[in-house]
């Protein structure tokens, strides 16, 4: 194995080791502040920055609290339903995706960590510590 295909994997590695470290602070975290609440009652008064947060918080909400990925076309219902501020456009999602969000070949999303950072600060109430552009 070339060194530069090695040391891809093992920063792989470490970066899914890293996800579920936070995944499981996130679960322990979410089931204390959020049980049985909807998207809508998590959501609502929130300051989201722009789309990508809300739908970061979306798929963040299937994946931690609800524990079932999301799919792509179930984000538009899932935006609508829980009654998020402006309306959706699927740049949202695309501007979304390798940054916050990775979607399968399927279509099932799934968060990276940095958009698991995300939902932590809106779950916590917590502005996100990345800066997002």
């Amino acid at each position: 194995m070339k060194q530069e295909a090695l040391e891809k994997r093992i920063k792989d590695l470490e970066d899914r080791v890293s996800l579920l470290e936070r995944r499981a602070k996130t679960e322990v975290t979410s089931l204390n502040t959020s049980k049985d609440k909807t998207l809508r009652e998590i959501t609502k008064g929130k300051k989201f920055r722009n789309g990508r947060e809300m739908v970061a918080t979306i798929v963040g909400y299937h994946e931690l609290i609800l524990c079932k990925k999301i799919e792509r076309n179930a984000i538009k219902q899932e935006w609508q339903a829980a009654k998020m501020p402006n309306t959706f456009d699927n740049k949202f999602i695309n501007s979304t995706v390798d940054e916050y969000i990775k979607i399968s070949i399927e279509g099932v999303c799934d968060l990276t960590s940095t958009g698991e950072e995300i939902f932590e600060g809106i779950i916590n109430d917590a502005k996100p510590s990345t800066d997002i552009k």
